[in-house]
């Protein structure tokens, strides 16, 4: 099961393939179904320096993932990915620390990065690290994280 994006459903709103369901609507039964606010998270971007095995880990344990491959944004700048995450309401996932300059030194708005160190670990590392905060992570918090 993937999220895509198709213009001919939902207005190309995110939706689960094949299946015309926008994610969003899935967030909101979610939550109407007597979760608390805080038990669904906000979809995931991960930009194109995560590698997809680490994107379909994530999916797998089932997290709402996004990538730029997917959102057909390979080779945005970093700028466009930020502000793309933050149109969307995403958490932002990354191995480039160039986005850590861009909202710690130039103030640029974000909604939540999970920064990784990608230096000698391998993907299941990686998944199971990212895992691990969200399962700890509020709804509304738009911190930066390192993992």
């Amino acid at each position: 099961m993937s999220i895509v994006r198709d213009s001919e459903h939902s207005d190309g709103a995110p939706t689960i393939e094949g299946t015309g369901i926008r994610v969003k609507d899935v967030a909101v039964a979610y939550e109407h179904s007597g979760y608390e606010p805080d038990e669904s998270m906000r979809p995931l971007y991960c930009d194109e320096s995560i590698w997809i095995p680490v994107a379909d880990g994530l999916r797998r344990r089932g997290w709402a993932v996004l990538t730029a491959r997917d959102e057909e944004r390979l080779g945005d700048p970093d700028r466009e990915h930020l502000s793309y995450a933050v149109e969307n309401d995403w958490i932002l996932v990354t191995f480039d620390d160039d986005f850590l300059s861009l909202v710690e030194r130039s103030g640029f708005e974000h909604a939540g990065i999970v920064y990784i160190q990608q230096t000698g670990r391998d993907i299941g590392d990686v998944v199971k690290a990212v895992d691990a905060h969200l399962e700890t992570r509020s709804v509304d918090d738009r911190s930066i994280h390192y993992c």
